[in-house]
């Protein structure tokens, strides 16, 4: 009979250390790890950089908690109740550095993590780049939503 290695959700959480890069919500929404979010908090482990495609809920609930430093995602809010507001204020007091991607764009970098390389060339946001309609991949700070 092999020992039980399973730990507790606490003790898996407490070996995320402040500064981390945490992907969550890679499955969009039925999969959002809720209950992991809720241990982060708990915990107060903060300095993180959060990635994900569609981030729903859990990211606005961590950017409140003031966990929040950087966010590498293609949206954050919620399909039902709209934007996250947490996340609103945040970009607007220039309390956290944003990455815009594409969900795309997210999922590709990640495979690129997971293979050891740096990125995965792509054509995807070709348009989008050259004309100046996005500025993805440059991390920056907003200074407001309302002035653009």
């Amino acid at each position: 009979m092999t020992a039980d290695s399973r730990i507790t959700l606490e003790e898996a959480i407490s070996e995320i250390k402040p500064g981390s890069s945490v992907a969550a919500g890679l499955a969009l929404e039925h999969a959002i790890p809720f209950a992991a979010g809720h241990e982060l908090l708990r915990q107060r482990i903060g300095d993180l950089t959060l990635i994900g495609p569609i981030s729903d809920l859990l990211f606005d609930q961590l950017i409140g908690g003031g966990l929040v430093s950087r966010i590498r995602a293609a949206w954050v809010g919620n399909v039902s109740a709209g934007t996250g507001y947490r996340f609103r204020e945040a970009i607007e007091d220039q309390e956290v550095e944003i990455e815009d991607h594409s969900n795309f764009s997210i999922a590709l970098a990640l495979k690129a993590g997971a293979m050891g390389l740096p990125y995965l060339p792509t054509r995807s946001l070709q348009e989008a780049i050259s004309s100046n309609k996005v500025t993805c991949f440059l991390t920056r700070r907003i200074r407001s939503l309302a002035t653009g």
